[in-house]
């Protein structure tokens, strides 16, 4: 029996009537080489073989009572593979657009918080014969590189792998609520060591932020710090405010793209810089285009928080061990080039100041406070309103590596994976890439009520990289 982890207990915490914690893919699938017919059948019994190797998604959590503690994963008695694998279809032939209206309909739906927390669908109806599976998990089971981990259970590299026999399941004894009070107790005498974490870990983290402050774009329509002086009218830098800073709805929209890995890595190569900063440079791009279309603030740079994902020290430890890094996106240049330059520059500036807070402090944090006070304190941040005030960052960026290799699920080759993630009350625009074989392949999570046309990013995003493209061979 394992307990959830001070992070995911963060994450729990983040549902609301407008929020869910759901991470999903979408993967277009060729099945023209599969013998017989891709259907719920096939699918629902290949899952069924390989189930077993991903234990948590036979498992449920049970809360400790009064909330004294954080949840445990237990074994799901009434676990019913058919309500977790399920089928949907488009009106034949489908549109992509019709795939992601659909797509946005299911990860807006809450997942059962009394089952386990996953969820498959069977897409049929799709162009030239191909389908699509949605999977849908909570964030408490799955992270971007988790996530890589659960869809190697999943997948072969050969297309002819054997399916293997499903495992009679046989769950487990939950504990009584007695029992998981008692622990809570001994976690209580632990929580004297995880202050002093805190207080050493954030005295080290200090310092780098602020040379990493430092390194921000200025805003040239603020006063230099010594004119600010002069003036006596010195104010502290904020996030710029945008549309997609606001309130968000509980429903979703979704836009996807391709980015093909050879043409990042030709502009990287010319210009001296990296993946990832060709990324930002690009998405960076796209994002200045929306607010020029919205109008948007273009005086100063977006802030995006990026996750970083971390190795737990303790190897048993399941869920999530993450941290993150604040990085500004260029959305206030102009220029192409000047906007991967500065990419760059920063980017450099925060692996030299060591910009990201040190997991142990974040872990400790959340290990501090029982589930009850912080599930308070998080709901009082969402409800309150408190983030959308305080506004530290625009959006979140999050860049997932891949494999290199053809893989096949149930004997049908994936094509494509895009990436579908959680917006947040204050922050309703979600960018998160997935690499796979010779691609980066782009998703962007919107509320509609915000960012009504997420699809029109993508297309920009693409455009951006073929300018940066034209750029490297000039």
């Amino acid at each position: 029996m394992k307990q959830l982890s001070p992070m995911d207990s963060a994450f729990l915490a983040l549902e609301t009537a407008t929020m869910t914690g759901n991470i999903s893919s979408l993967l277009i699938l060729d099945p023209s080489d599969v013998d017989g017919k891709f259907d719920l059948a096939r699918l629902t019994s290949f899952v069924a073989t390989r189930i077993e190797r991903v234990p948590v998604f036979r498992q449920r959590l049970a809360t400790v009572p009064l909330g004294l503690d954080r949840p445990y994963w237990v074994d799901d008695d009434r676990f019913d593979l058919s309500y977790h694998v399920r089928e949907s279809a488009l009106p034949s032939p489908g549109e992509m657009s019709q795939l992601l209206e659909l797509v946005g309909r299911l990860q807006e739906r809450p997942l059962d918080m009394s089952r386990p927390l996953w969820e498959t669908y069977l897409i049929t109806g799709l162009p030239d014969d191909r389908v699509a599976i949605f999977t849908k998990t909570h964030h408490v089971v799955i992270d971007g590189m988790s996530g890589m981990e659960v869809l190697g259970a999943l997948i072969d590299l050969d297309p002819d792998a054997p399916a293997g026999e499903a495992a009679v399941f046989e769950p487990r004894s939950a504990p009584s609520g007695a029992g998981m009070v008692a622990r809570s107790l001994v976690h209580l005498a632990g929580r004297p060591g995880d202050a002093w974490t805190i207080a050493t870990g954030l005295a080290r983290w200090l310092p780098g932020l602020v040379a990493l402050t430092a390194a921000k774009p200025r805003n040239p329509l603020q006063r230099k710090p010594s004119q600010q002086s002069q003036a006596g009218d010195s104010l502290p830098v904020r996030t710029p405010v945008t549309s997609f800073n606001a309130k968000i709805s509980r429903r979703r929209r979704v836009g996807v793209t391709d980015l093909p890995l050879a043409d990042i890595k030709q502009v990287k190569t010319a210009f001296g810089t990296s993946v990832n900063d060709v990324v930002m440079a690009v998405v960076a791009g796209a994002l200045r285009r929306w607010l020029l279309h919205d109008g948007g603030v273009l005086s100063q740079p977006l802030v995006a928080m990026v996750p970083v994902a971390v190795h737990s020290p303790d190897r048993s430890t399941q869920g999530n061990y993450v941290t993150a890094m604040l990085a500004t996106l260029p959305t206030h240049l102009d220029d192409p080039l000047r906007r991967l330059k500065r990419s760059s520059k920063f980017s450099k500036a925060a692996k030299r100041s060591g910009g990201a807070v040190p997991p142990n402090v974040l872990v400790s944090a959340m290990e501090f406070a029982p589930p009850m006070i912080l599930g308070a304190a998080s709901r009082a941040v969402w409800d309150g309103g408190l983030f959308r005030a305080m506004r530290p960052f625009n959006l979140v960026i999050s860049n997932v590596p891949g494999g290199t290799q053809d893989v096949y699920l149930a004997g049908a080759r994936l094509e494509r994976m895009y990436p579908v993630s959680v917006v947040a009350d204050g922050m309703g625009m979600n960018v998160t890439l997935l690499g796979h074989k010779d691609t980066l392949h782009l998703g962007i999570t919107t509320c509609p009520e915000l960012v009504p046309d997420p699809q029109q990013i993508c297309d920009w995003a693409r455009e951006e990289l073929q300018l940066l493209l034209e750029a490297s061979t000039a």
